[in-house]
């Protein structure tokens, strides 16, 4: 099984991504009816960026816990 090309799969996850998350798979489903590699390329790669959504946010209080707890290490050595 060959890899689909970042190139060649980014126009389509954009234009994905602008369907409404409810409707995604129906439209990939019907989009790429018989492209089986290719549409298990694009719900992989789906699957990441959605996944990884919101993981920055919030990040200030993650860098305030990290330096905290560093902090804390540093002093009990």
């Amino acid at each position: 099984m060959s890899k689909i090309n970042w190139n060649d799969i980014e126009p389509i996850l954009d234009q994905v991504l602008d369907v409404p998350k409810e409707k995604r798979k129906s439209f990939i489903e019907q989009k790429y009816r018989g492209q089986t590699e290719l549409k298990e390329q694009i719900f992989e790669y789906l699957h990441s960026i959605t996944e990884s959504e919101g993981w920055l946010e919030g990040s200030d209080n993650y860098k305030d816990e990290l330096l905290n707890g560093l902090t804390e290490v540093m002093i009990y050595q």
